[in-house]
């Protein structure tokens, strides 16, 4: 059916008029208002016409596809073209003398040059183009927006109007300034990104019609409604990815243009405010604070390793129907991730494998040291490059005798290496799970600190790291050894007072050699929380971090010093970053079927060996390599930029094992069913079919999309404030890991927890 188009003369003749106005008034004036500007002004002009004035606009009252192309018009092609031109030099002159002499004071009075400055606030555009984005597309206004043509009228304008201050802030046409520089504005581009790809997700996946008036409209352009729908979300996405990625690069590049500022590591640092506690540390502190409670948490967690142990070892050998092959596999690693990446270092607090150290310490306590040439993290680096790499390429998820004996043998580590070395040697230097979720940490918005700087700065005792237990004291060669561990030698005289006030209980300290007047983050800190209850002085709680600051910032950190002369670190982040991606690729469909082709051409039997080579160089060399590139052989900058990506790494692990935990959560209530019945307790008939490859639901593709675009932008923020400049080749790998995360989360993926 045909729909006749009606020519709107009013819109017309004002684009003719600001064409003409804008040519009179460019007349004269310098080279920055070049014919190249006059270009894009009527270009912009052109495009705003075909948004308002041509059958795009009479098209759009019958679906959404061509109402959301008017959008994509006025917002990212017609404003920039527009704000390109410098219009409001060229447009003030066209005006008649009179008119300017009245109309100059009152653009130049202190009220009206204050309020422009309010309104062209990058982050005041920002604000008003998002709610624009989102208030007019509420069903009801949106309907009212299509029924009434003065309400269109106002739509259009508020899209027009906001995307003309934001881009007014991208390109600063002469004489205006931003109030924010090219970096700042890089992170304003993309959070507008990031809003607009969770509202094209909820278009694209909503199911359904959003806008009762298309079910009746659209199939008069023979278009499916729901159908119609999804093209407009994809529109509206893929224009923005092409629009504002651009113009966050060339963003970019002005800032590399920009004068030096000082090196990172040459800057002053700044005096740091004592944090504030979470309203959490208040809620829970009876827990963090009883030393029994975290006991039962820790043997109740063994005991359910116990019983994984024991199903694995003795249950039936398919992994979707075995305790071994989903709770380990699918429920404990997506719970566990998303609790670290929230809420800190838990995982450790109430780790399985503590429950029996601590019962060996009860009568073994070694006093020797871990070895000096082992105390870095290049022994966890190889041990989490290799579980990476078996795990992947000997899918040791669907084999739930392997996950038991995997279990056992961790047991048996920690057991063996903390019968021999004093502290938690294993957790520091050895346990590869726990580098995995302490770096993991490192992006959680929760740390364990001091609420006061200044009471550290006056206790001589220091229990934080020594403990309350009188009777034993360090003499001072131990104090001397304690110290020179921590990095904090500063600290000796306190740590080797002869004398100390009688202690009320046998606590014990730090065994990581944490100091917590030096510490930051949560870089090896295991939340064992001894160091709260040991605090004499209640010093020690739950903090609030900033993250990304958290993250640029480089200062001394107790046992740990400056990170960005760590290489050990910069090698553990980077297998820990790319081997979330690494790991996620190599079981989309794909890639196993290429992993597959390639094999038989090479001659092999499996594609086992390939895919345990490929995951160790993608894990292990491509970081390093990728990174010391872009860091131009800097050893401080690769440094710092493997731990600016800790965050699109993070949201990886999360899409990932979220994945999982959400496709198969089915399948551990129906194993736990099946092992229950095994040993005469009925909890129902395990219902295999409604476990079974479960569907993935419409919500997840478009949640896991936006966690990794917050991923990457938080990981773009640190790198710039960390590098600045020299963030641009970290900003490029930062774009690619996401942009790949988009592909794995859109192809298909082995289901774990899946019965077949």
């Amino acid at each position: 059916m045909s729909v006749p188009w009606i020519f709107a003369p009013w819109t017309t003749l004002i684009v003719l008029v600001l064409a003409a106005g804008y040519l009179r008034g460019r007349r004269g004036l310098s080279a920055r208002f070049s014919l190249g500007r006059a270009g894009c002004f009527l270009a912009g002009l052109l495009v705003l016409w075909a948004a308002l004035a041509s059958p795009i606009d009479h098209f759009a009252r019958y679906a959404l596809s061509p109402h959301m192309l008017q959008h994509v018009l006025l917002t990212l092609v017609a404003a920039p073209l527009i704000v390109l031109g410098a219009p409001g030099v060229p447009l003030f002159r066209s005006l008649p003398r009179s008119v300017r002499e009245i109309l100059g004071p009152f653009l130049a009075a202190p009220a009206v040059r204050g309020g422009w400055r309010r309104l062209t606030h990058p982050l005041t555009a920002g604000i008003l183009l998002s709610a624009s984005n989102w208030i007019w597309h509420v069903p009801v206004l949106y309907q009212l927006a299509v029924e009434d043509p003065w309400w269109h009228l106002v739509e259009h304008a508020c899209f027009l109007g906001s995307a003309m201050l934001l881009w007014w802030n991208v390109i600063e046409p002469p004489p205006f300034r931003s109030a924010w520089g090219p970096l700042p504005r890089v992170l304003l581009l993309l959070a507008i990104d990031l809003q607009n790809t969770v509202f094209c997700g909820i278009l694209a996946f909503a199911g359904r019609a959003l806008y009762p008036v298309y079910e009746t409209t659209a199939p008069i352009l023979g278009v499916d409604p729901v159908r119609d729908q999804e093209i407009a979300a994809g529109l509206m996405w893929f224009a923005s990815q092409a629009i504002f990625l651009p113009f966050a690069a060339w963003l970019v590049s002005r800032g590399l243009r920009a004068p030096r500022r000082p090196a990172p590591s040459a800057r002053a640092p700044r005096a740091r405010r004592d944090p504030t506690p979470l309203l959490a540390a208040w809620l829970v502190a009876p827990v963090l604070r009883s030393r029994r409670l975290r006991a039962v948490l820790r043997g109740a967690a063994f005991l359910a390793m116990s019983l994984v142990i024991l199903d694995g070892l003795l249950g039936p050998a398919e992994a979707p129907a075995n305790l071994a092959g989903t709770l380990p596999w699918t429920h404990a690693r997506g719970f566990i991730v998303l609790g670290v990446i929230l809420a800190g270092n838990l995982a450790c607090m109430g780790c399985p494998f503590m429950a029996p150290r601590g019962l060996m310490r009860r009568w073994i306590r070694p006093t020797r040291p871990f070895p000096r040439w082992l105390r870095s993290k290049w022994l966890a680096v190889g041990l989490v490059a290799l579980w990476l790499a078996f795990y992947e390429a000997f899918d040791l998820w669907a084999s739930p005798w392997a996950t038991a004996w995997v279990l056992v043998g961790y047991v048996a580590a920690i057991l063996l290496v903390d019968a021999f070395f004093a502290g938690a040697s294993f957790c520091k230097w050895v346990c590869p799970l726990g580098q995995l979720h302490g770096s993991l940490a490192e992006v959680a918005p929760v740390e364990v600190g001091v609420r006061s700087a200044g009471v550290c700065a006056t206790c001589t005792t220091m229990e934080c790291i020594r403990g309350t237990e009188a009777a034993r004291l360090p003499s001072r060669r131990a104090a001397s050894r304690a110290a020179t561990a921590t990095g904090d030698a500063d600290l000796l005289p306190s740590l080797a007072l002869p004398q100390l006030r009688p202690a009320v209980a046998a606590i014990p300290g730090c065994e990581l050699h944490l100091a917590q007047p030096r510490k930051r983050g949560n870089l090896d800190c295991t939340f064992c929380m001894d160091c709260a209850h040991a605090c004499p002085h209640d010093n020690v709680t739950l903090l609030h971090r900033r993250v990304v600051r958290d993250l640029a910032e480089d200062p001394p950190r107790s046992s740990i010093g400056r990170t960005s002369r760590r290489l050990d670190l910069a090698a553990l982040w980077g297998v820990l970053v790319f081997g979330a991606f690494a790991n996620a690729v190599g079981m989309t469909e794909p890639v196993s079927r290429w992993l597959l082709a390639t094999s038989a051409r090479l001659g092999l039997e499996t594609d086992r060996l390939l895919a345990f080579v490929l995951t160790i160089l993608a894990s292990t060399a491509l970081p390093l390599g990728v990174g010391y590139l872009a860091a131009a052989g800097s050893r401080e900058r690769l440094a710092r930029g493997l731990r600016g990506l800790l965050p699109v790494g993070a949201s990886m692990w999360l899409v990932h094992f979220g994945f999982h935990l959400v496709t198969g959560f089915g399948a551990g209530w129906a194993s736990l069913q099946r092992a229950a019945g095994d040993v005469g307790l009925f909890l129902g008939t395990p219902r295999w079919a409604a476990a079974c490859c479960a569907e993935v639901p419409a919500w997840l593709v478009p949640a896991e999309i936006l966690v990794l675009q917050v991923g990457g932008l938080a990981s773009a923020a640190a790198l710039l404030r960390s590098l600045g400049p020299r963030a641009f080749p970290w900003i490029v790998i930062t774009a690619a890991l996401v942009a790949l995360g988009f592909w794995i989360v859109q192809v298909p993926m082995d289901m774990r927890g899946a019965v077949a």
